[in-house]
């Protein structure tokens, strides 16, 4: 099994920059369309809907952090519940939800 490198706090911060740098660069001078309509009413026809059971008993995991999860897809699914996405845009869940508060 590979482990994972470890990497000095100043390179995960320049990494943290970097990265996040490149994605706000492609957001706004980048050719991709990105879904941002807000559609107030439901769509009349459901195409697809998926269910997953949020609190399970996983081994060596505490369930505080699964009820803390559950806190984080209810503020999460705020901002794009409603999204339309149209033909040749991308659904970016970073965009739409933004960076998450420390």
């Amino acid at each position: 099994m590979l482990k994972p490198i470890k990497r000095s706090k100043l390179r995960l911060a320049l990494g943290t920059i970097y990265y996040r740098s490149k994605r706000y660069m492609e957001w706004y001078f980048g050719s991709t369309r990105f879904a941002k309509e807000l559609q107030k009413n439901p769509l009349p026809y459901t195409i697809m809907k998926h269910q997953t059971p949020l609190l399970r008993q996983l081994k060596e995991v505490d369930m505080w952090l699964q009820h803390n999860k559950i806190k984080n897809l209810k503020i999460a699914s705020q901002n794009i519940d409603g999204i339309l996405i149209k033909p040749g845009e991308t659904f970016s869940y970073w965009k739409l939800i933004g960076h998450p508060p420390n």
